[in-house]
């Protein structure tokens, strides 16, 4: 993950290892082992003062970018946390895990929020859209499925007979504001789009 605020470069391993590289020069600037198995996803605050990472553990670590200390470590999901996005309109942290759950958490008290039962089998990636007035989960289960930010409630569902995925949805990358690219197991990307305002 790039925190282009604070010319960062955030590196993970299968090994729960993180490195972070100035970009400027590309020196390194530290490397912790974190002893946390696969780190699968991170975040980057909006400010870019924090990094949320899921970790294989079933931990959120938060570490902050100026002395990369962990300040915050929540105890999110039985048998992995997978993805970690920070809430785009408040000051909360939605993860996703093994456990085919979705969890909103007070990150920094943390406290859990809401618990969503997401998907039939591990959340694999989240990410923001329309300004941050939805977002959007990967699963193993071959689903995409778009949330609204502000109650949590399920929006819709992108599936085999949407044209959608065949095998288990990896990742997601935002285009802009109003397309996302998928991928998949099944070979394929695919682009989405929303006609809807």
């Amino acid at each position: 993950a790039n925190n282009t605020i604070k010319n960062q470069l955030f590196v993970t391993d299968a090994e729960g290892n993180l490195s972070v590289w100035n970009t400027l020069d590309y020196s390194l600037m530290i490397y912790l082992p974190l002893d946390c198995g696969k780190i699968r996803r991170m975040a980057i605050s909006a400010s870019g003062e924090y990094v949320a990472l899921a970790c294989q553990d079933g931990f959120i670590r938060m570490i902050e970018t100026e002395h990369f200390n962990e300040i915050n470590t929540i105890q999110a999901h039985k048998d992995g946390a997978t993805s970690v996005l920070f809430h785009p309109k408040r000051d909360l942290l939605i993860s996703g895990g093994k456990d085919a759950l979705i969890k909103v958490w007070d990150w920094k008290s943390e406290s859990l929020i809401e618990t969503i039962i997401a998907h039939n089998f591990a959340v694999y990636d989240l990410i923001s859209l329309k300004e941050g007035n939805i977002f959007t989960s990967a699963s193993r289960d071959k689903k995409i499925k778009i949330w609204d930010t502000n109650d949590f409630s399920f929006v819709e569902r992108l599936e085999l007979k949407q044209g959608g995925h065949k095998h288990s949805v990896n990742a997601l990358t935002v285009v802009n504001q109003n397309q996302f690219i998928s991928c998949s197991d099944d070979k394929r990307l695919i682009v989405w789009s929303s006609t809807n305002e």
